[in-house]
Order: structure tokens, then C-alpha cells, then sequence
């Protein structure tokens, strides 16, 4: 009713000069966004979001090649970049140069990936990794949407440097890139087991139809008018680990149940505190 009260409510003729300025400041609003304060860490379901003023150890590059400039500021690198400037960073461990999450340019934000780095708490257990993640991103789309339809698509697209420098390298040329996946959940609550995975306790997973999908179906299917799925986005790499997860766990199905249709079967384990 709430919001029904406010997308529909009268509208006197004095009001009608300050609306906008209002609008503008709604939380809820179409251009709001979530910004990380100093000292505060915000928690997703798949990252961690900090000020750069509270990270230390971190290098930000415009690609994510190992020969790529960076630098341990993300005003250095915006300095140099070219016009426009970019929307979004790599960020990356300056000791192990290992890519970690992005900076978001617009919020001056650090996101950091659960499943790229490591936490001390008092009660140590396995992290989740990026299926994991991904699972519970879709069962919280399904809450909140009513969907149980999703395509998972890359974080964001390549620029045309990394493009340029993707066609100069003969090993880039030969696979080729990570497709996107349309997913369909069935069921958001099944438990199994199988002597073929890590111990023999049963493990919670959601089962759900996929199929693996070039990037412009995808966005085809984001951008129609009609269209009946919800945005997931992922790293690169994680979109392919996610395929080759849920491929495996094709194989723990029963010949007869592995395809539907045009869709494969396949199962991602949902991630549980103190689990192996």
C-alpha cells in the first residue's frame, strides 16, 4: 500500500515545484545507489563493500593482465585513463597480484569477492566459493522478485584495450569466451547425497534447469520488454566455473533426468556455516 500511496498519491499544485528535489533524495529511488562510509563495511550476499580510505594492500589497474599499470591509489589510474573514464577498476593483492574484486568509480567503492579472499573470525569454517554464491544470489532473487528465471552475465564488458589485447593473444583465440546462463529454478530446497562428492553427510542444493547461452541472447532477454528473467552478474571466471559446477553435478542425476527439453538439469550446493 505504501507504495502504491506513493506512485499514486494527489498532487497539489505547491508540491509539484519540490518533487523533484525530493525524489532525488529517496533512498528507494531509481538513481539512488549504496555508497561505503568511512569505518563502516557493508556485507552482500556475494561481497564485501569498504571506503579505499579503510583498505590497505591493494593495487587498482584498468585490466586485468598481469602487464597492466596499477597503482596502490585509484585517483592515479583515473588520472591517466582516457575520456570518458572508466566506469569500474580492478583491484587486485599487491603481495600476490591476485584479482580480488573491482572498485566502483561512480560510489568510490572497494567490492571485494567472498570467494577471493580469506576472513579471521573466532569460529573458523569454509568459506563459500563463487557457486555457493551465486546460489544464494538466486534464491534471494526468487524471494524478492518472484522470479525463479535468471541470466548471469559478465560483472561488466571488457574495454577496448583488454579486447584489442585479447585478439593479440593466440591462446585467447583458441577458447572461447565464457557464455552467459540462463537459469530456471525448480526447486530452492532439496538435500542429496552421493559417494561421489567430499564425505558422505547430505548436502543442501537447489535443483534448476540451465542452459549456456551466447552473451548477445542474453541481452536480448534483458532488455526485451516482455521479459520474464532477472540480471545476475558475475566475474568472467566465475560464470565459467559455475557452468563446468553445474555440468558435474549433471553427472550425479540419473541418465533419464539430466535434459528437459532444450534446458540440462544440474544442481549448486547452497553454502552452510561450518560445513566442509
Amino acid at each position: 500500500m505504501m507504495d502504491f500511496w506513493h506512485c499514486h498519491k494527489p498532487t497539489t499544485d505547491d508540491e509539484r515545484a519540490a518533487d523533484h528535489e525530493h525524489l532525488a533524495k529517496r533512498g528507494y529511488g531509481a538513481g539512488s545507489s549504496i555508497a561505503a562510509q568511512p569505518g563502516v563495511g557493508m556485507v552482500d550476499l556475494t561481497s564485501f563493500l569498504f571506503r579505499e580510505s579503510d583498505c590497505a594492500g591493494l593495487k587498482f589497474s584498468q585490466s586485468p593482465s598481469p602487464g597492466a599499470a596499477s597503482d596502490i591509489t585509484s585517483s592515479a589510474i583515473l588520472a591517466r585513463a582516457s575520456d570518458p573514464p572508466p566506469r569500474t577498476l580492478y583491484v587486485s593483492c599487491s603481495g600476490c597480484a591476485a584479482h580480488i574484486g573491482f572498485f566502483n568509480v561512480a560510489t568510490s567503492s572497494v567490492v571485494l569477492l567472498k570467494w577471493r579472499v580469506s576472513c579471521r573470525t573466532t569460529s573458523p569454517g569454509a568459506a563459500p566459493n563463487s557457486s555457493e554464491c551465486l546460489a544464494a544470489t538466486l534464491i534471494a532473487t526468487l524471494s524478492r522478485s518472484g522470479s525463479s528465471k535468471s541470466v548471469v552475465v559478465p560483472a561488466f564488458q571488457p574495454s577496448h584495450q583488454d579486447a584489442a589485447a585479447a585478439d593479440d593473444d593466440d591462446d585467447a583465440k583458441s577458447s572461447p569466451s565464457p557464455p552467459a546462463l540462463h537459469l530456471w529454478i525448480l526447486n530452492a530446497n532439496i538435500t542429496y547425497a552421493s559417494s561421489r562428492c567430499r564425505g558422505a553427510a547430505p548436502r543442501p542444493a537447489i535443483k534448476l534447469l540451465y542452459r549456456e547461452i551466447p552473451q548477445a541472447e542474453a541481452d536480448a532477454m534483458l532488455e526485451s520488454m516482455t521479459s520474464d528473467v532477472q540480471e545476475v552478474t558475475l566475474p568472467l571466471a566465475e560464470i565459467a566455473g559455475a557452468a563446468e559446477a553445474l555440468r558435474a553435478s549433471g553427472e550425479l542425476l540419473p541418465p533419464g533426468e539430466r535434459v528437459f527439453r532444450e534446458w540440462n538439469v544440474g544442481l549448486l550446493d547452497k553454502w552452510v556455516a561450518g560445513g566442509v
